[in-house]
């Protein structure tokens, strides 16, 4: 049987390749959409592609939840219950989206007009992809559910192999429907093709790893629906609070900046999702691991996990900040083909305030795995109210400016508010951190403050000598790298235990990939 840090490693591994390969391919696909489309109509692409993504809110929280209790069904090997929660799932699923997309296709034109401002000369194609794009919003809210199960089964490696397929196939989808000029409507259409391909292999695939799995009815289980949302329903408030910083904001933004506004802040929080990938893969493997860890009563484990969880997400968080801050003009040149400074500020900013936001990644993902989401959920909460409070406030003042000042605000603030309350509860249940996450933080900090100074000294000089250049700043970038690493072993801020772990996930790639 894989030890436990082999098996987050393997996790970690896979979860690397996929959303690796998903926002890379995503970054690059866009400097050819707003070729083809123009600022205004990619817009409209990312307001279609804000309700497709919708069906991660209204699933009631279901896929998260789906997640938890799948392992610990399939660590039991309780195939009954197993079959009861997926058809549960489902059952409830296609009611609820059924629901919404009857609604949202009556009333999409209200939407259109009196809540995203839509420009009159770009109403009737807006509509026709809205209500379109309702397809892809159903297909989603089941994929997702799908997925779940396979998270949940610890089988990363298929989930992920699947996640580059499909995105691989909609890439190139993208390209051809943009070669053959087809347009906005193309893009959605490929959309919903791939996900119709992705729902096909995903029964096929669940069905092949465990053969007791069935599809062929649907039924409701009332103590399985009772548990999954006794659970899912604070998860369903943590998972909006991420859909109203991300995705309802371009609604603010539609009214106060207008469709390049929505353009400007879809591309820089795609850009940012750079800083959130490594750190988050180790977090998504981690998830049905301190579940496991919960039902078999270790959570004496969970002290060193929050701790290195902790130190790690910190330590390659900060490389990946520091290149998006120094390479932000450069990316925006390539995405515009043009300098525009107020997005590279945007992008330098939100890259130090979801970077930031990382500091809760541990301790998130050891309440949901232990079940204990009021922290996180009070959190979101505050991060919710705070979010819309002073983007509708600043925004109406300072436009796009002021939206990005405010989503910064709230971020932080409530990140803060959440990493004392749940460190106090972890010392309280789990033993003594000792301030532990706290001093390795600040070793971390200002390890990296120390020598980025010294690198922006070097970078000045060198920029006023030769002026700005890509090759330049990467070879200083790669040369900060060196040095911060250096200097974390040598400090000994990572430790044997660190360079095994690192070492294992190194040993499984080389074996296994």
């Amino acid at each position: 049987m894989p030890s436990f840090t082999n098996v987050i490693a393997k996790n970690t591994i896979y979860n690397a390749l996929g959303k690796f390969w998903i926002i890379f391919s995503n970054l690059l696909i866009i400097p050819f959409i707003i070729n083809n489309l123009g600022i205004e109509l990619y817009g409209i692409w990312a307001l279609s592609l804000m309700i497709s993504s919708a069906s991660l809110v209204f699933d009631l929280g279901l896929s998260s939840s789906i997640i938890k209790f799948t392992a610990q069904y399939f660590t039991s090997k309780n195939n009954n219950l197993l079959n009861g929660l997926i058809s549960t799932s489902i059952t409830v699923y296609i009611i609820i989206f059924s629901l919404l997309v009857g609604f949202g296709f009556i009333f999409m034109p209200l939407i259109t007009i009196y809540i995203l401002n839509i420009p009159d000369f770009l109403y009737n194609q807006a509509i026709y992809a809205f209500r379109l794009v309702l397809i892809a919003f159903f297909m989603g809210g089941l994929s997702n559910i799908l997925v779940a199960i396979l998270l949940g089964a610890q089988r990363m490696d298929i989930t992920n192999k699947l996640i580059i397929a499909t995105s691989t196939l909609q890439v190139v989808g993208v390209l051809l429907v943009l070669h053959w000029e087809f347009g906005l409507y193309g893009l959605i259409i490929n959309l919903i093709f791939v996900q119709i391909i992705q729902l096909i292999l995903l029964f096929k695939i669940l069905h092949r790893i465990n053969s007791e799995i069935k599809f062929n009815h649907f039924s409701f289980d009332k103590n399985i629906f009772k548990n999954l949302f006794s659970y899912s329903g604070k998860l369903q408030i943590i998972n909006g609070t991420q859909f109203i910083i991300e995705q309802v904001t371009k609604i603010f933004i539609v009214n106060f900046s207008g469709l390049g506004g929505v353009s400007y802040f879809d591309i820089a929080m795609k850009v940012v999702g750079f800083i959130r990938l490594i750190p988050l893969l180790l977090l998504s493997a981690l998830i049905p691991a301190v579940s496991k860890l919960d039902a078999q009563n270790e959570n004496h484990k969970l002290i060193p996990l929050y701790i290195r969880g902790s130190k790690y997400i910190l330590i390659v968080t900060i490389p990946i900040i520091i290149f998006i801050i120094l390479f932000a003009p450069f990316i925006v040149e390539f995405f515009l083909k043009t300098q525009q400074e107020v997005l590279s500020y945007s992008i330098q900013l939100l890259a130090i305030v979801y970077g930031f936001n990382l500091l809760t990644g541990m301790g998130t993902t050891i309440a949901r795995g232990i079940g204990k989401l009021n922290y996180e959920t009070n959190y979101a909460i505050l991060a919710a109210i705070m979010n819309i409070f002073l983007v509708y406030i600043l925004g109406s003042y300072l436009g796009y400016g002021g939206i990005i000042i405010g989503i910064s605000i709230s971020v932080i603030f409530s990140s803060f508010y959440f990493l004392w309350k749940f460190q106090s509860f972890f010392n309280r249940n789990f033993g003594n951190l000792e301030g532990e996450p706290i001093k390795s933080t600040i070793k971390i900090i200002t390890s990296a403050l120390l020598i980025y100074f010294i690198f922006q000294i070097i970078y000045f000089n060198l920029y006023m000598v030769i002026g700005e250049s890509i090759s330049i700043t990467l070879i200083l970038f790669l040369i900060f790298i060196f040095f911060y690493f250096a200097v974390l072993i040598i400090l000994k801020i990572l430790d044997n235990n660190d360079l095994f772990f690192f070492k294992s996930i190194l040993k499984f790639k080389s074996n296994n990939l």
